[in-house]
């Protein structure tokens, strides 16, 4: 006898996602790459029957997947998902239903359709479809879609779900309820390796904010230095506790040593969250900031107009943390003098409180100092690699300037002691032969910052320099 618990359900309740990846090709384009879809779902097991046989309450779910483009059919997949057996049916009716497929596509645009039907009672079918563009792999470095994480289990047991070594399970939908408070994320960057070095290091910034701003919310920031592979994951999370209902997008951009933007990439997710966490967030610009709102009338941000706002937030980009930079960036496209004043005030709050005053008027007088060693007609002291680097850790120890070396461009090295917790460190400028006055970092053995393994065959233009034997700068560097 074959009892069925039904749900009076008219159709199966199901989400589907992919995402495109890419896989090295070994065939005649060796040296390139694939794509591939991994396309997932997530059935309702409350719209579903289950069947109890042998004691045992299961379902079985047939599914037929087709992907055609203009030229018709391009491959079609059977097979049927069953649910976990179990004397429990409220157990089984608890449990989540997933499952997961790779494909290996051509390029162009796809017609994907998935058909769902249960195997062991006769109910309504439901169909998904979904039409797409695969792009050819790029030359240079690219990102792969990116991927909401569900769960994330490290373990090497063979499933749909292994990847890199780790069970990754996606969400089939990108929306984030309120019970879950931490945002994981997958993607997959390709050709960095290609990236010629002197744009080293590569930062690769994965931040949240809301349409058309690069600005991020509530710290939802994390930037690195990366280094080149021919293919690099990228898994993360973040802590969303404060992250209000709304539409938001999870953005990752690869930049060059000069934040020149290479590559990027972004997701578009929606988020329910009834009470959200209740934090100061100075860093954000549109509907969820919450700054601290005083009368800044009586402070000392009153009496700059919106130009002088703009020139003093880039001042600050020496002494700012990675997601102060970020807002920077964002209030530099797009100016809001109302918010631009906040991000000042609050600024040099939190740095010196209730001399916050004081601290900028301290600041200002280095930035003066700066522009007079290292400004020109071109550009203010403050924005050159070297006023940077004056700001952020003050005047060198020992500055030497080598003008007229055999077989070298025009350079400068600066030594500081104690510095970014080591001992020691060295900062290397020289003009390129495109600038006048102004002199570009090269090289540093400060951790975080310029490394520049080939500086070497860049400073000496003629190759000479591994064979001058008065080479102040291989000097210092191979003794610091």
């Amino acid at each position: 006898m074959i009892l069925v618990m039904s749900f009076s359900a008219k159709a199966i309740e199901v989400s589907v996602f992919h995402n495109i990846f890419y896989l090295p090709d070994t065939g005649k384009n060796a040296g390139n790459y694939k794509p591939y879809i991994e396309v997932y779902w997530e059935i309702n097991p409350q719209s579903i029957n289950f069947v109890k046989t042998n004691d045992l309450w299961l379902s079985k779910i047939r599914t037929h997947v087709v992907f055609s483009n203009d030229n018709g059919k391009i491959l079609e997949d059977h097979f049927a998902l069953q649910t976990r057996p179990t004397a429990n049916v409220d157990e089984t009716m608890s449990e989540k239903i997933m499952d997961l497929h790779r494909y290996v596509l051509p390029y162009g645009h796809i017609n994907m359709e998935i058909e769902f039907a249960e195997a062991f009672v006769k109910a309504d079918s439901i169909t998904f479809k979904d039409t797409f563009t695969i792009n050819p792999p790029k030359d240079i470095a690219f990102y792969s879609g990116v991927q909401l994480l569900d769960t994330v289990i490290y373990s090497n047991d063979e499933s749909a779900f292994l990847k890199n070594g780790v069970q990754q399970i996606p969400l089939s939908i990108n929306y984030l309820d309120d019970d879950k408070n931490v945002l994981h994320y997958y993607a997959e960057c390709y050709n960095s390796d290609k990236i010629p070095t002197t744009d080293y290091p590569l930062v690769e910034t994965i931040y949240v904010a809301t349409k058309g701003s690069n600005v991020p919310l509530y710290n939802l920031l994390r930037v690195d230095t990366i280094k080149a592979a021919g293919i690099r994951p990228i898994f993360g999370n973040m802590k969303i506790t404060a992250l209000a209902s709304g539409n938001y997008y999870l953005n990752i951009v690869l930049e060059n040593k000069d934040r020149e933007k290479i590559s990027s990439n972004s997701l578009f997710f929606q988020r329910s969250k009834k009470a959200p966490e209740k934090i100061i967030d100075t860093s954000t610009s549109g509907p969820q900031e919450k700054f601290v709102v005083i009368d800044l009338t009586k402070t000392f941000v009153e009496k700059y107009d919106i130009a002088q706002l703009k020139a003093i937030l880039k001042m600050l980009v020496p002494i700012s943390k990675p997601v102060e930079v970020e807002a920077i960036r964002g209030f530099t496209q797009k100016p809001d003098e109302t918010y631009m004043r906040y991000f000042l005030y609050n600024f040099w709050t939190d740095r010196a409180g209730k001399k916050a005053s004081e601290a900028w008027k301290a600041y200002t007088q280095k930035v003066i100092e700066v522009n007079k060693l290292f400004g020109s007609s071109s550009f203010p002291g403050y924005e050159t690699d070297r006023g940077l680097v004056y700001l952020k850790y003050g005047a060198p120890v020992d500055r030497i300037k080598v003008e007229n070396e055999a077989g070298s461009l025009p350079y400068e090295i600066w030594l500081y002691n104690a510095i970014a917790k080591q001992s020691t460190g060295l900062f290397l400028f020289y003009r390129p032969t495109y600038m006048v006055t102004d002199f570009k970092l090269l090289h540093s053995t400060v951790i975080g910052e310029v490394r520049n393994a080939q500086w070497r065959s860049i400073l000496y233009a003629n190759g000479t320099g591994s064979q001058n034997q008065n080479s102040r700068a291989d000097e210092y560097f191979q003794n610091h």
